[in-house]
């Protein structure tokens, strides 16, 4: 019964859908949530334009954005520590199509949507002008550039790019002096946000990140050193250390606006690397879940990731419907002069707040809709076909708990659902199975005993 127990346990967190992980991860998952929680904040933030004029309010806006802007960092580190649990599985070509697979194929989906919505009136009007269509074609085609430079579905391709040139370079990705080679890079572009060498924008910063991804891999491989040096850091010297980390990047901010720059929140200013990787590290310090229960944080976050931009551009469009039919009066001179909605803080924050709580919670309704589909969730990067036969990993608190009781029982040689234990030592983690084939490891970063 333990066993079953702990697969019951699971289910919560974990579903049929969820990918495969080489081990229970619940610190990874922490950085996983907080970070696709940080990327809808700020896009959550920027849906409105503030005024210049508005004073506090901007203020205000600028000091939200820089306190979430360790979201895309912490997605490169994550992910790269991932690849260095997989990368024996896989040769790097046969990694990289299974990438493709299960990320390209639903971002290409969603950011063509993305591209074709602000343009599916004019294209469902049918037009027979030959200079209609070829102006509709150009326009097009500068939006769809626009969506893969300047757009919240810049990441994929900027990844992908990232991880072919880690695979490519896969002999050299244990030496530290090849990752001292791509940390110059990300500096690089840190004081290229002053010099303009080349353009500036993180977006369009091909080798900008590669340096967080080898970093994520290299933890990977030296996790539990790793982790041991971060179990001894003290919380409060930690939190003291982002909150300073997090002032010099606020301040490098209005600096920036001072010298009139187009991207004062870039994410690969240096400050603002230092405070990403403290936050980061905060985060893969807490061995435990921090994340509501009723969300399955492996399956839904591409998912989030993927829709939000999409539920963004619909409620706009809501919005300027209600504008021009019928609107309260009061609303439609809200939405006509939006100025005077940020002349107090307050109205801003509870601006802020709604527009968060409706891209997220409806992004992820959506995403889990589409995850309890097996044929459409593919469109969030679900593939079950393969993995539902796959043994599920036991990624919380309590199936740990089982599983150490099971652990306990299999050491004595005592039988647990009435199936012959099995109890072997790989590397740093142990590994549990009974006839039931239900892997469940325990690695660096998981609830200490």
């Amino acid at each position: 019964m333990l066993i079953g127990n702990a697969r019951n346990a699971s289910h919560s967190v974990t579903s049929a859908s969820s990918p495969r992980l080489e081990g229970n991860h619940v610190c990874v998952d922490n950085v996983r949530f907080w970070s696709m929680v940080a990327i809808v904040a700020i896009h959550s933030l920027t849906a409105w334009e503030v005024p210049g004029d508005a004073g506090v309010t901007q203020n205000l806006q600028i000091a939200f954005i820089q306190a979430m802007k360790f979201g895309t960092i912490g997605f490169y580190f994550i992910s790269g520590f991932l690849l260095g649990k997989r990368l024996d599985q896989y040769s790097a070509a046969g990694y990289i199509l299974r990438r493709l697979k299960k990320v390209g194929a639903p971002w290409a989906l969603w950011a063509l949507l993305f591209t074709l919505l602000p343009f599916t009136k004019r294209i469902m009007l049918h037009t027979n002008s030959v200079s209609d269509a070829s102006a509709l074609a150009f326009q097009l085609w500068h939006h769809a550039l626009d969506v893969l430079s300047f757009s919240a579905y810049w990441f994929v391709p900027n990844f992908l790019f990232a991880l072919t040139f880690l695979l490519l370079c896969k002999s050299w990705l244990n030496d530290l002096r090849f990752g001292a080679a791509l940390l110059g890079v990300s500096l690089f572009y840190g004081v290229n946000i002053y010099q303009h060498w080349i353009p500036i924008s993180h977006t369009t910063a091909l080798g900008g990140f590669v340096f967080y991804l080898w970093l994520g891999h290299w933890v990977s491989r030296h996790d539990v050193t790793v982790f041991s040096f971060l179990g001894r850091v003290k919380v409060w010297k930690l939190a003291i250390a982002i909150l300073i980390a997090g002032s010099m990047a606020l301040a490098e901010a209005y600096f920036l606006r001072r010298r009139g720059s187009e991207n004062i929140v870039n994410t690969l200013r240096i400050s603002n690397q230092a405070f990403s990787l403290l936050v980061v590290a905060g985060l893969m310090k807490f061995r435990r879940v921090t994340w509501p229960r009723f969300i399955n944080v492996r399956a839904s976050t591409f998912g989030l990731f993927l829709i939000h931009p999409v539920l963004g551009v619909i409620l706009c469009g809501l919005l300027a419907f209600a504008n021009a039919h019928g609107a309260d009066s009061l609303l439609r001179s809200a939405l006509i002069d939006s100025s005077r909605l940020w002349t107090g803080p307050l109205t801003g924050i509870c601006l802020w707040a709604a527009t968060f709580a409706a891209y997220y919670g409806g992004s992820l309704m959506l995403t889990q809709a589409l995850i309890a589909r097996p044929k459409l969730a593919w469109m969030v990067g679900q593939w079950t076909s393969g993995e539902s036969r796959s043994p599920k990993p036991i990624s919380n608190v309590s199936s740990i708990a089982a599983f150490r009781r099971a652990g306990w029982l299999a050491k004595r040689g005592l039988a647990v659902n009435g199936g012959t234990p099995r109890v072997r030592k790989t590397g740093s983690e142990l590994v549990f199975q009974s006839k039931l084939n239900l892997p469940c490891r325990r690695s660096a970063c998981d609830p200490p005993k």
